[in-house]
């Protein structure tokens, strides 16, 4: 029953993969983000704030889905660039299904694809030491752009925040890694064996993040240096490489678009000043024809006052005969 319920699982997850896989092909747009940016992008920060906030205590916080129509109507507002305001109280479970929803929809996973081998070799052979584990890992994660590498950082410190109140929300670490896992490191084999394993240690590399994330992100030095590795060394030369190659082409991607972004700008300009001068010469056109059409009534209106020249004569002559 249980290898029943993994492969189950393991099929579910295949299938989500699969998904992504489609939409990227179909060029859907997924919500603003690019790895090469300096920070994690505000809306992500605002809403791991406001979670650390008013909802650490909050049971069942990221296991429990909010209302799914909510929540999608709420990311089309911040896809589109509209500001989404949290009130104090704002549903805890709708800003955690932000969240989901927006590393869900993210065609490259956070922890990019590059690296999801590295970080699988980072946990090494069983029996591997944890502080090795822990060294290697943090050495794989100081090699994510540093757009994923900031905004990792800003989930795994609020995941430790939900952790430390783990008797009051039920969320420990192995519970929060088995919601995020699937989210942060995603797998491209189709094979079945591979992606349970692959599952299995993803877990335990976000929980190891999670545990240990001031060490992960060096902002405390591991407690030991981890074991020398030829295969380990030699899979992330080949991480570095694979993610510099990609980075490169993100560049020259965003800079493609830059360009035509730029040219659209140019022409659109274009098209409103050949708008605005269209306008300005109707307008000249029909102030002209007013401005005739005007002298020519003040023109008639004159002539009819002083009268025509027959009327003058008829007059002058019945002053004549009456004198």
């Amino acid at each position: 029953e249980r290898e029943a319920f993994s492969k189950r699982k393991a099929s579910t997850i295949l299938k989500g993969n699969m998904k992504r896989m489609q939409r990227v092909l179909q060029g859907r747009p997924s919500v603003t983000f690019s790895p090469l940016q300096s920070d994690a992008p505000p809306y992500v920060k605002e809403w791991c704030s406001w979670l650390r906030t008013h909802a650490l205590d909050v049971e069942g916080l990221f296991r429990i889905s909010g209302e799914t129509k909510t929540i999608a109507q709420t990311m089309r507002r911040v896809e589109k660039g509209k500001e989404v305001a949290l009130k104090d109280n704002s549903n805890p479970h709708l800003v955690a299904g932000l969240i989901k929803l927006w590393l869900i929809d993210l065609d490259c996973p956070l922890l990019t694809y590059d690296l999801h081998d590295t970080f699988m070799a980072a946990l090494g052979e069983e029996g591997t030491g944890r502080e090795v584990k822990i060294a290697r890992v943090a050495e794989v994660v100081s090699l994510l752009p540093p757009g994923c590498r900031a905004t990792f950082q800003e989930l795994v410190r609020l995941m430790s925040d939900i952790a430390m109140h783990q008797e009051k929300n039920k969320m420990t670490p192995h519970n929060l890694a088995v919601v995020f896992a699937p989210m942060l490191l995603r797998s491209v084999t189709t094979n079945l064996n591979t992606l349970l394993d692959a599952n299995r240690k993803a877990n335990e590399i976000v929980e190891l993040c999670i545990v240990n994330w001031r060490q992960v992100f060096g902002l405390e030095k591991p407690k030991g240096l981890h074991a020398k590795s030829s295969a380990f060394e030699s899979e992330v030369k080949r991480a570095s490489a694979r993610l510099t190659t990609s980075m490169q082409q993100q560049l020259l991607e965003m800079m493609k678009q830059e360009g035509e972004a730029e040219q659209q700008d140019r022409a659109a300009t274009r098209e409103e000043e050949a708008q605005l001068k269209d306008a300005r010469d109707k307008v000249s056109r029909l102030t002209a024809k007013r401005k005739g059409q005007s002298r020519e009534g003040s023109a008639l209106k004159s002539q009819s006052g002083r009268g025509s020249p027959l009327r003058t004569q008829q007059e002058g002559a019945r002053s004549e005969e009456r004198r």
